[in-house]
């Protein structure tokens, strides 16, 4: 059995029964912001704390800004325009901001699905998904229709831009070109039988979150060296709960050295810290 390398540091219970946090993203330098259609909640990784942010009105769809400082993207349905809302830490308050660009045309009448942190907008258009802007100039080579991407699928990039597709059900891709993206990891092949959470850490080396040990896969690039990392559940026993089955942890993300798990289930974070082994 592999030596487990990671030590559970803290759990942070969000006060909203309802809320899950399955999607995660950076806020700035040194806090995770968890997203849902109706509210977020930023995460102070150092405290231990979880702050509600309420969305402005008619905002639509909402992702975190790719900056240093904690800001929001932000797709206004009225007027339709995608903003750049700064985000007071220590208030949840999210400010007016400025529109991105003037020149984005979103295809009526559907506003886009999906905006990534790092830049890349969809819109929906009938049953297709096209991409109409790259905002940051290392992502202008995927301006173009993209036909074949799944409801589940996320875009990523490693810490030099390079921007890589997860398609749970598959692997890690390239999409280049974006029609016929080139599989670089086959989660299965690498042992992972029910991935959830993919995530870069600031050297580059892809985490591959397995819901089903749970065990945590490190895969060193480019060479997919693999090293895995068998995690130990919590269990739902030490919440004073009757259900002694673990919480299923879905998301994941790295912040200041320590891995945020988002629960998929509950309204909870888990904070880990790697250890030596």
């Amino acid at each position: 059995m592999t030596q487990r390398t990671f030590e559970h540091i803290k759990t942070i219970f969000i006060n909203d029964p309802d809320f899950m946090p399955i999607f995660l993203q950076p806020c700035g330098r040194d806090h995770v912001i968890a997203l849902q259609t109706w509210c977020a909640h930023l995460i102070d990784v150092d405290a231990g704390t979880a702050k509600r942010v309420d969305y402005p009105a008619w905002a639509w769809n909402v992702s975190s800004d790719i900056g240093d400082e904690p800001a929001l993207n932000i797709y206004f349905e009225r007027p339709r325009v995608l903003k750049r809302c700064p985000l007071n830490v220590d208030t949840g308050e999210v400010s007016e901001g400025e529109i991105i660009s003037e020149k984005l045309k979103f295809p009526a009448p559907h506003p886009p699905n999906l905006v990534s942190y790092d830049g890349i907008w969809f819109a929906h258009s009938g049953e297709q998904h096209s991409l109409v802007a790259a905002h940051h100039s290392r992502l202008t080579d995927l301006c173009d229709d993209i036909s074949r991407i799944e409801p589940t699928d996320f875009f990523l990039t490693d810490p030099d831009g390079k921007v890589y597709l997860h398609r749970w059900d598959i692997g890690l891709l390239e999409p280049h070109p974006v029609d016929q993206p080139t599989l670089v990891i086959n989660y299965r092949t690498i042992g992972c039988r029910e991935p959830r959470g993919v995530a870069f850490d600031k050297d580059g080396v892809l985490w591959v979150l397995d819901e089903a040990g749970p065990v945590l896969f490190e895969v060193r690039m480019p060479s997919h060296d693999v090293k895995t990392h068998n995690l130990v559940p919590l269990h739902r026993e030490s919440d004073d709960l009757s259900d002694p089955s673990p919480y299923p942890w879905h998301s994941c993300i790295w912040c200041k050295g320590r891995l945020v798990i988002g629960c998929c289930d509950a309204a909870r974070i888990d904070i880990l810290r790697p250890t030596a082994g």
